[in-house]
């Protein structure tokens, strides 16, 4: 009896069965295949064309020797897609380039993800593909040649979004391994007559609840692929911009920037500078257009960067991606970041909501924030407001040895040994930065001597409260401190219930770091906004240069924003 050969399978199961299996395809530019009745398997076969071009490296390649590299050196792209029905699920098992003959709208998302944790050894597995909720822009991949459980990968269950996992099949009919996204790969050692055998445990293993005892809260979130799902959460989007809802909808940076650099943003490369991102700012721009735009329009603005009033702004991202939105429907919530859209179980979103909510009020109350005042402005005056009660301690940078660079202890400390951390509400990815702060410097002060160290002579310089309101001689007592987590927010809605869904869930995981696992006591508190009684003058559009004089920047700096500001990605992050 010959030795079965190893087959290299990408399954994917198809959300719908339609009339004809070549309605899920791409093209009609393809030839069919009848499959054999004796085998008792309902489906059918497509070749799409085969496409052959010659390989960029042998022009370069020619390029280093006297003779010829021999003719006819050329790339072969092969396509197949086999439909397989069973029971009443359709599957469709791709072959060479065969995937990208298949239409995306017909694909079941996230089916090899649970096929393959319903498979796999739960402490074998081979490596993971995370997305963070903290900055949904950084995706990770951790491995283990070994094999290991959950633990050993250290995930985190309510910060780590499971993007795509590989592991070792219990069942060895599936091969040695698999790996599952929307599809599943494996390559088991089979004939065609066995892939009937082989569907039946994928399609059993994907009914299966097993992966709920180790992987439950992959249910939770994730990122939401199906277009015409997509398609409506657009729709709603721009219903709401062009009613311009303010209250709902938020324009965020979509990434990690350097305000050293003093950014400055507008809606046009000529328009009003902004020190940050408005979404009535946008509307103001759009003005008489609002009813018109569409989504192609909208992904067509952009958000134009400068550095100061001298620098030429450069188109840094499309509105869209800096939109921050949520909405529910059909019984899920679905949050718009990063220009993709995320969709959360609303029993889980509610179970966040109301475990957010016994986070206790702070119990002082702090002074209004003036429109139009930045962050450091509010610092400055809360300190000022009692000299016997606040210190400030925004922008004096201590070097965390955890964090491996200088970061703020807090923005503002008190007599009462409370940490103030002080950040405009806004969307979830500006307020991941406020939580990160509040956790790492806890952190630091219970287990960093230098950090505290440079925290107290912080408080030696403002002469205002007692040093040793920061030891260095004995051992922390974390329950003594508080930290506090206080918004800027002008909304008349209650404060939780106005926090994006993503920062809920960051705040959750914040208070359970600091209060749970190192004692300090945490609050939260709203700060409220009222008109500046010393309104500032407009800010004036960016000054037009004179091309005979050079503006006054120092030197190399000019050339070093540039490539900052064109930088694809974020620079570090000073968190």
């Amino acid at each position: 009896m010959a030795k079965k050969k190893s087959q290299k399978l990408s399954i994917f199961l198809l959300n719908r069965k339609i009339k004809s299996y070549k309605g899920y395809l791409k093209t009609t530019r393809v030839e069919s295949f009848k499959l054999n009745p004796e085998l008792l398997l309902k489906g059918e076969i497509f070749v799409g064309e085969t496409s052959t071009s010659p390989p960029d490296w042998v022009e370069f390649l020619d390029q280093g020797t006297k003779k010829m590299l021999p003719a006819g050196i050329m790339n072969t792209s092969n396509k197949a897609i086999l439909f397989v029905e069973y029971l009443n699920r359709v599957y469709a098992i791709t072959f060479g380039y065969g995937r990208y003959l298949l239409e995306e709208d017909y694909i079941e998302r996230n089916f090899g993800l649970k096929v393959v944790l319903n498979s796999v050894n739960p402490d074998k597995l081979k490596s993971i593909d995370l997305a963070n909720v903290e900055n949904l822009a950084i995706k990770t991949r951790k491995q283990n040649s070994q094999g290991g459980s959950r633990q050993v990968f250290g995930l985190d269950v309510i910060n780590d979004l499971m993007k795509a996992v590989t592991g070792t099949p219990l069942n060895r009919v599936l091969g040695g391994v698999l790996n599952g996204r929307d599809q599943i790969n494996l390559s088991p050692k089979i004939e065609f007559i066995d892939l009937k055998n082989i569907i039946k445990i994928i399609d059993k293993n994907y009914d299966s609840d097993v992966y709920k005892s180790h992987f439950e809260w992959i249910d939770n979130i994730y990122i939401e692929k199906d277009i015409s799902v997509i398609n409506k959460l657009n729709d709603l989007l721009l219903v709401e911009i062009k009613n311009s809802n303010s209250k709902d909808i938020f324009l965020t940076i979509p990434e990690v920037i350097d305000w050293e650099l003093s950014y400055q943003f507008t809606y046009t490369p000529k328009g009003v500078l902004s020190d940050e991102l408005e979404i009535n700012d946008f509307y103001i721009k759009v003005n008489d257009d609002l009813d018109k735009l569409d989504l192609d329009k909208l992904k067509s603005h952009r958000v134009y960067a400068h550095f100061g009033d001298n620098v030429d702004s450069i188109p840094k991202w499309s509105v869209y991606k800096c939109l921050n939105f949520e909405v529910v429907m059909n019984g899920n919530r679905y949050s718009l970041a990063n220009g993709t859209w995320y969709k959360v179980k609303e029993i889980f979103a509610n179970e966040v909501l109301e475990y957010v909510k016994q986070i206790p009020i702070y119990s002082r109350s702090l002074i209004d924030h003036y429109d139009g005042d930045t962050e450091g402005e509010y610092n400055e005056r809360l300190a000022d407001s009692d000299a016997s009660v606040y210190s400030l301690m925004d922008k004096k940078n201590v070097y965390c040895a955890l964090a491996r660079s200088s970061i703020e202890p807090c923005d503002v400390f008190t007599k009462d040994k409370h940490f103030i951390h002080v950040k405009k509400k806004s969307s979830s990815s500006t307020l991941s930065h406020l939580f990160a702060q509040g956790r790492i410097s806890g952190e630091a002060f219970i287990s960093d001597r230098e950090f505290r160290k440079g925290a107290r002579k912080n408080l030696t310089k403002e002469n205002r409260l007692d040093p040793e309101l920061i030891p260095l001689s004995h051992k922390i007592k974390s329950a003594e401190y508080e930290v506090v987590y206080a918004f800027i927010s002008s909304s008349s809605k209650d404060l939780v219930e106005s926090l994006p869904f993503f920062s809920l869930l960051n705040l959750k995981q914040s208070f359970h770091s600091l209060n749970k696992m190192m004692g300090y006591n945490v609050s939260i508190c709203r700060i409220s906004v009222s008109p500046n009684p010393n309104p500032k003058i407009k800010k004036r559009s960016p000054k037009k240069t004179n091309s005979k004089v050079k503006p006054k920047i120092k030197k190399n700096t000019k050339s070093v924003i540039k490539k900052r500001l064109a930088l694809k990605e974020p620079p570090i992050s000073k968190f």
